[in-house]
């Protein structure tokens, strides 16, 4: 039923579709033409920078400066697949990655100690069901993962609320050193967006909508391969996650 009535076929009705993509697509399966209202982002805007306000960011949340800091800044929620952010984190984690860093002077000029980490910062509202966060606490346990969620302490924008200062998520990309956005269903990605604008390094997964970014943007990323198709599955069996 639910397909033969929706999306309703009405003169005084006008569709809207996030991207062309989707544009596309309602025309093919629907035959019905859409108006595309996509996500926007001033990039006439400052740059986001270090000032009086965020300078003890890492220090709030107990991260070193000599850390490696990656930043996962979408919501908390399954579709957003962090998980593989951990993997990334584990990865770097590793005796062989380690080996190449210890000593070495960063891109910022800082250098990567032997008692430097690998953190994974979750900036996002969570909007997983109950099993998730549980599920990557324990990954990222099992996989050596420092995760810090700094959510509770990221607003739209700076405040202080009973003594208690707030940032704005800008100033979370300010103090990353990668960004994470392994995304597995995305009608946009506007985190791609902010880590190209805040000039951050990025990490997603290879979604249709984020080819077409690539393709546009194809000077200013690299990519890199990493094998977690196979081990997301196992995950997802073992945590009894249907996608």
């Amino acid at each position: 039923m639910l397909d033969e009535v929706f999306p309703p076929r009405d003169g005084l009705i006008r569709h809207v579709t996030i991207n062309q993509i989707a544009r596309k697509e309602l025309s093919l399966r629907k035959g019905l033409d859409s108006h595309v209202v996509p996500n926007v982002f001033d990039f006439h805007a400052p740059l986001w920078r270090t000032d009086e306000y965020n300078y003890d960011f890492r220090e709030r949340f107990g991260i070193g400066e000599n850390d490696i800091l990656l930043l996962q800044a979408t919501r908390i929620t399954e579709r957003k697949a962090i998980e593989l952010a951990i993997d990334v984190a584990a990865t770097l984690q590793r005796p062989e990655f380690r080996a190449r860093l210890s000593g070495q002077r960063l891109y910022n000029g800082k250098t990567f100690g032997d008692d430097s980490q690998i953190v994974l910062a979750l900036a996002g509202m969570p909007e997983a069901g109950e099993n998730y966060i549980p599920a990557l606490i324990k990954k990222a346990e099992l996989e050596n993962v420092r995760l810090v969620f700094v959510n509770d302490n990221i607003q739209a924008t700076r405040s202080v609320q009973n003594g208690i200062k707030n940032y704005s998520l800008w100033d979370a990309y300010v103090h990353a050193d990668l960004i994470t956005y392994p995304s597995i269903l995305e009608g946009w990605g506007n985190q791609l967006l902010e880590a190209l604008f805040a000039k951050n390094r990025s990490f997603s997964t290879n979604i249709r909508f984020m080819r077409r970014i690539s393709n546009l943007w194809a000077s200013r990323l690299s990519p890199l391969e990493m094998p977690m198709k196979r081990e997301r599955t196992a995950w997802c069996k073992s945590t009894g996650r249907k996608w």
